[in-house]
């Protein structure tokens, strides 16, 4: 049996990494502006992105019954995503793929004074308590905007595994806590540094 969550993580490694670093740049922007235009749909909807949303899913990753599994979801969600988060970024001087850099964590980049941190730690909340996963895209697509704008990078394969796991109520506390964490882990850090110098 699979681990869902691991199928999902490398998945978007390989498509990632092959956008990144191994398509040329008219095939790149073609595949991420088509990746863009399936924000707000199910997996399989848009036949033009089945080769990079769907292809090389070890096989029980594949749905049976016709709705989309959640490893499908947790792929397509975080491709159309980072697509939208690299949009207006060189691909090679600015990638908005980074390792180690967990949503907690991004989000928090973005509270630039107290008066941030109420209004960005809602956002998050809508992420992390999202039932569906069309809920988790939604809210996504628009805390993923905000992350661009500032030019913060976010760990998509991460992402993927938390998207998935987010998907099972027995599961969903454990990332739920692990984000928190992060978001104010990441604030901790961040003051012990200043008061350091």
């Amino acid at each position: 049996m699979t681990d869902g969550s691991k199928a999902a993580a490398d998945a978007v490694r390989k498509k990632i990494g092959w956008l990144l670093h191994s398509c040329g740049e008219a095939d790149r922007k073609m595949i991420l502006a088509q990746l863009r235009r399936g924000l707000g749909k199910a997996p399989g909807e848009l036949p033009e992105i089945w080769e990079i949303t769907l292809g090389d899913l070890p096989e029980e990753a594949y749905s049976k019954n016709g709705k989309p599994t959640n490893i499908e979801w947790a792929v397509y969600t975080a491709l159309t995503v980072f697509a939208v988060h690299q949009q207006g970024h060189d691909t090679a001087s600015e990638p908005m793929h980074k390792e180690n850099i967990s949503l907690g964590k991004a989000v928090r980049m973005l509270v630039k004074d107290p008066d941030d941190e109420e209004r960005v730690r809602r956002r998050l909340n809508q992420i992390v308590t999202a039932v569906s996963p069309q809920e988790y895209a939604a809210h996504l697509r628009r805390m993923v905007q905000l992350l661009e704008r500032e030019g913060i990078p976010l760990d998509y394969v991460r992402l993927a595994a938390d998207l998935y796991w987010l998907s099972y109520p027995e599961s969903r506390k454990k990332v739920q806590l692990r984000i928190g964490q992060d978001f104010y882990r990441y604030n901790t850090n961040k003051e012990t540094k200043t008061q350091e110098n």
